[in-house]
């Protein structure tokens, strides 16, 4: 056990449909950690979204945010790894979404600080519904003017609205190799999410540089949706939640019960008391 890193998705598999963290995963995941369980997560959410639900855990390793794109301290959640566009996907990125009149909330690193930056008054529901649940989120950063989004060291694009309206251009980056475009369907909304990270941030590369980095020799991943496939072909053991889309139980090595129903922690706790005694 104590050569296995463990690391669970968020939403869909380690939270409940409330957007919570049970009080039995809470104690559950806390005792194996004491116990010397490796344990982790790895998210889309921002550490500032994350931490919120997640601060009972007491976590030691490093945290993944934006699908990888950085590897944060699980204390204050200082970055320790980062992926960065370069000038010349930016300038890509921009020319589609000019192209399809989308209007990113735009993710940074300015003056040391992340920042979210967006358009005012070209806020979709989506994106209106985005803002209304982080009013005090300290990276909120409004613009006027459509080119003032694109400043500082950008890692990480978010468009949310319907399909049709990101469809063409999700197919449109999906042709540009150094760009890692994600459509995906909100848990919680009738919207779809179009997401861009670096092609060389994804949650298995991430995954995979902590299992390196810290001398683990097996990896161990749960997950429900298309955005941790990396993460399952990379992991040695994959575990997809019940409720997970039925492409990613195809790859994975099981499936487990709901997130609804703690499915991860009762996985683990069964899994520690079994292997216990070994590597």
């Amino acid at each position: 056990m104590k050569n296995t890193l463990f690391i669970s998705d968020l939403d869909g598999t380690l939270l409940k449909n409330d957007k919570t963290l049970s009080s039995y995963s809470i104690k559950t995941l806390n005792d194996l950690i004491d116990m010397g369980l490796n344990f982790t997560y790895a998210t889309a959410r921002s550490y500032y979204s994350a931490y919120k639900i997640i601060k009972p855990l007491n976590l030691t390793l490093p945290v993944l945010h934006y699908n990888g794109t950085i590897i944060s301290s699980p204390s204050d959640g200082s970055p320790l790894y980062t992926h960065k566009f370069s000038t010349e996907d930016i300038n890509i990125i921009k020319d589609i979404f000019c192209r399809y009149s989308l209007y990113p909330l735009v993710y940074s690193v300015i003056g040391g600080y992340e920042k979210v930056l967006w358009q005012v008054s070209k806020e979709t529901s989506g994106v209106k519904a985005y803002l209304n649940d982080r009013k005090d989120d300290p990276r909120l950063e409004p613009v006027t003017n459509r080119d003032d989004i694109y400043q500082g060291e950008i890692f990480y694009f978010t468009c949310i609205g319907e399909k049709g309206e990101l469809i063409k251009a999700h197919k449109a980056l999906t042709e540009i190799s150094s760009i890692n475009s994600i459509l995906i369907k909100d848990l919680y909304r009738d919207e779809y999410w179009l997401e861009l990270v670096p092609a060389g941030a994804s949650k298995g590369a991430s995954a995979g540089l902590m299992k390196n980095n810290y001398g683990f020799t097996r990896l161990v991943v749960f997950g429900d949706a298309m955005n941790y496939f990396s993460a399952f072909k990379s992991a040695d053991l994959s575990y997809a939640v019940s409720n997970a889309d039925d492409n990613l139980k195809a790859v994975a090595s099981g499936v487990i019960g709901s997130n609804e129903s703690d499915a991860v922690a009762k996985f683990l706790w069964e899994y520690m008391k079994k292997n216990e005694n070994s590597d």
